[in-house]
């Protein structure tokens, strides 16, 4: 659950929603049941992707700080810029 909403939820109710209605638990539960994997390849899998996203965190950590001017560089895909960019000034 993205949101897992353990300070007005309850407990149990926290614990009902992760294993009946949790879009990932359900899609693993297809892809057993399909056969296209085990649940020991899926937790591999899983366990694969935190050590990858664990990866990139420390290496954004490590990293220096960018420079301001890079804030608005490298947002669209070449040719979908926007014309003009509301906030910028005060009354936009």
């Amino acid at each position: 659950m993205s949101d897992p909403g353990t300070t007005y939820r309850s407990h149990e109710e926290v614990q009902q929603m992760r294993s009946t209605k949790d879009p990932i638990r359900g899609l693993e539960r297809y892809i057993e049941g399909w056969g296209l994997a085990s649940a020991d390849e899926l937790k591999e899998i899983e366990k694969e992707a935190k050590a990858t996203v664990n990866e990139a965190v420390e290496e954004a950590k490590a990293s220096p700080e960018p420079p301001d001017e890079d804030l608005w560089t490298d947002i669209y895909r070449k040719g979908d810029a926007l014309s003009f960019r509301r906030g910028r000034e005060r009354g936009e």
